[in-house]
């Protein structure tokens, strides 16, 4: 489990040592912030984050995430370094766990960043917290399936 963590931290760090997690997370919150622009304050819409959380989150979703994750190995590639990278003390496995878990906690990262709607919105008026929670755990993918389908790999 160490060495997952370490090369969990290992991908964190490479994201923000680099401009990529940046770029994406400036893109993320430009589109959502204009999905939710439009969708919570148009002129008599239901002032809620039904419409960002509905339909405009997964198609933004659909062009964010591989932006995160299709560089996870392929920059490994275009350095150099897939070759020291296998002859560490390493499984393959936890090499792609570490990978996938560091690129869901960046995933998590921009889910906080969303935090500044609810907050918005709240200012407007009283907000469902419930829904909110609903809401959020509904963008969390569910890792179970994808940790199985690892284990079949």
């Amino acid at each position: 489990m160490r060495n997952i963590s370490t090369m969990m931290q290992r991908e964190i760090g490479a994201y923000f040592l680099s401009p990529i997690a940046y770029v994406v997370l400036a893109i993320f919150l430009f589109a959502s912030g204009l999905a939710f622009a439009l969708g919570t304050f148009a002129p008599g819409a239901e002032a809620s984050l039904r419409s960002l959380c509905e339909f405009w989150m997964v198609l933004i979703l659909v062009f964010v995430l591989p932006m995160l994750t299709m560089r996870l190995f392929s920059e490994e590639f275009r350095m150099g370094t897939i070759e020291t990278l296998l002859t560490v003390p390493l499984t393959e496995r936890e090499v792609v766990l570490g990978k996938f878990l560091g690129a869901f906690a960046v995933y998590g990262i921009f889910l906080a960043a969303l935090l500044l709607f609810p907050i918005l919105r709240g200012a407007y008026g009283n907000i469902d917290v419930l829904l909110l929670v609903c809401n959020y755990l509904g963008l969390i993918p569910d890792i179970r399936k994808d940790a199985a389908t690892l284990e079949t790999a």
